[in-house]
């Protein structure tokens, strides 16, 4: 038999009388458009690594990433000192 027919008889003995409807998550207002990107595998490791930690997708923490970068600056605004030796930090990597 196939993976398709095994799984539709495994479907088929259970008993779902007790089953609970899940809704989907919400999905955001504006539409979507997927993207796809070569990454170096050391990147993508590191990254996968980050969004482990903060408990998010990748494509998530792409996102985010996108959004922080490409947010206009006002021109007074109060910084962590952790982003700011982090901005120097890759903007000495950089100059390397």
């Amino acid at each position: 038999m196939s993976k398709a027919e095994d799984a539709m008889r495994a479907l088929e003995d259970r008993d779902w009388s007790t089953a609970e409807r899940v809704e989907p998550p919400a999905t955001t207002s504006a539409p979507m458009a997927v993207v796809a990107t070569r990454l170096p595998v050391p990147l993508l490791e590191l990254l996968s690594q980050e969004a482990a930690r903060r408990g998010v997708t990748p494509s998530t923490l792409l996102r985010q990433f996108a959004e922080e970068k490409l947010q206009p600056v006002p021109d007074n605004v109060t910084v962590r000192l952790s982003d700011v030796v982090r901005a120097v930090e890759d903007l000495g990597r950089r100059a390397a």
